[in-house]
C-alpha cells in the first residue's frame, strides 16, 4: 500500500469525525475532546513570561474546531498560523497557541506538581461517561491517529494507530482503551511510541465508537468483498483440484481398458463392464455423471464401481501401475 492511500484514508476519517463533532458536543464532551487533542498534539512552551500550550498540526479543520470550543467554553480566541520553517516537507503545518491555562487544567492536561507540567496519564474523569470517552478518543485520533485499509486485491492488513511522544502517555492510553474493550499494542518509533491495532474487527469497532459511519461502511464493504473474493478463490481452487483428480482417474481408466483390449479384447469383459469400457473409450474426457447418463438406471457411483472392477481385471492380467 502506498503512503498516499494511507493518508487518504486517514484524512477521510478525520474529516468525518470533525464534521460530526462541529457544533454537536455537549459541555462535558467539549472538555473531553480538548483533552484528547491536547494529549495528542500539545506541547508546553514559554512565550515571553507566559507558560502556554502550543498545538501543531497539518489539519486546519481541527484547529478551527478547537478555536470554536475555546471561544464558546472559555472565552479565549486562539489564533493559529502556518509555520514556515516546519520540518515536514511539502506540507503546511499550522500552530495554535493556547494561553488559557484554566482550560488545560479543566481538561486535565496540565498538573501543578511543584511546577506546571503536562500530565502523563489520562484522567479518570474521561472514562466516567461514555459520551466523554468517545469524545476523548475522537480528539486523540484527529490529533495523532492514522489508519489504512488495504485495496480489495491486496493481501496487506488493516491498521489503526495513535502516535504519542511520551511512553507514559502510551501506557495510559493502552490501559484506557483496554477498559473500553479495545486491545492495542505499542512499539517505539523514532522519538515517540505507536499504540496500534491490526485486527480489522477492532478497527471497525473503533470507527463505530468514534461515530464515523461512512468510514465504517467503507471498511465493512472492503471486508465483505474480500470475503466473497476469498470464497470464490477457494471454490475455484477446489474445482481445479477436483478436475485434476478426475483427469488423472480418466487417464488411468483408459490405460486399463486399452491394456485389456490389447491383451484379450473387450469381449473378455462381462457385458456390463464391456459396455462401460466402450463408453469410456468413446469419450475419455466425460465425467462419471455424464457416463452414467448413457445407461438407464446406472448412477455415477455405479459407473465408478465398474471402472474400478475394470482396473482390477487389468492388474490381474499383468498391467503394471
Amino acid at each position: 500500500m502506498t503512503d498516499m492511500a494511507k493518508v487518504t484514508t486517514t484524512r477521510k476519517i478525520k474529516k468525518e469525525i470533525l464534521t460530526n463533532v462541529t457544533g454537536f458536543l455537549d459541555a462535558c464532551c467539549q472538555k473531553a475532546f480538548l483533552s484528547g487533542v491536547f494529549f495528542s498534539i500539545g506541547s508546553l512552551t514559554i512565550r515571553g513570561r507566559d507558560m502556554v500550550v502550543s498545538l501543531s498540526t497539518e489539519n486546519e479543520q481541527l484547529l478551527k474546531v478547537v478555536q470554536s470550543i475555546m471561544q464558546t467554553r472559555y472565552g479565549e480566541y486562539c489564533e493559529y498560523a502556518p509555520v514556515y520553517n516546519n520540518k515536514v516537507k511539502n506540507k503546511t503545518v499550522f500552530e495554535m497557541v493556547v494561553h488559557c491555562t484554566d482550560a488545560m487544567y479543566d481538561a486535565h492536561v496540565l498538573v501543578n506538581d511543584g511546577g506546571m507540567t503536562l500530565a502523563d496519564s489520562i484522567h479518570p474523569s474521561v472514562a466516567e461517561k461514555d459520551c466523554c470517552s468517545r469524545s476523548f478518543v475522537k480528539g486523540l485520533f484527529v490529533g495523532c491517529g492514522t489508519a489504512s485499509f488495504p485495496p480489495e486485491n491486496s493481501n496487506s492488513g488493516y491498521h489503526l494507530e495513535f502516535f504519542v511522544s511520551r511512553p507514559a502517555v502510551a501506557d495510559s492510553l493502552v490501559e484506557f482503551l483496554g477498559t473500553k474493550g479495545f486491545h492495542f499494542k505499542q512499539s517505539t518509533r523514532g522519538d515517540g511510541v505507536v499504540v496500534y491495532v491490526k485486527d480489522s474487527g477492532t478497527v471497525a469497532d473503533l470507527l463505530s465508537y468514534m461515530d464515523a459511519p461512512q468510514s465504517l461502511f467503507e471498511l465493512e464493504n472492503l471486508l465483505v468483498n474480500k470475503s466473497i473474493r476469498n470464497t470464490v478463490n477457494r471454490q475455484q481452487n477446489c474445482y481445479i483440484a477436483n478436475l485434476g483428480k478426475a483427469v488423472a482417474a480418466s487417464v488411468k481408466q483408459v490405460k486399463a481398458i486399452e491394456y485389456i483390449e490389447r491383451e484379450k479384447g473387450l469381449d473378455y469383459l462381462p457385458d456390463n463392464l464391456a459396455a462401460v469400457a466402450r463408453a469410456r473409450l468413446a469419450d475419455t474426457s466425460a465425467s462419471l455423471e455424464e457416463l452414467s447418463e448413457q445407461f438407464e438406471g446406472l448412477t455415477k457411483s455405479g459407473i465408478a464401481h465398474r471402472l474400478r472392477k475394470i482396473e482390477q481385471i487389468a492388474k490381474k492380467l499383468g498391467k503394471e501401475d
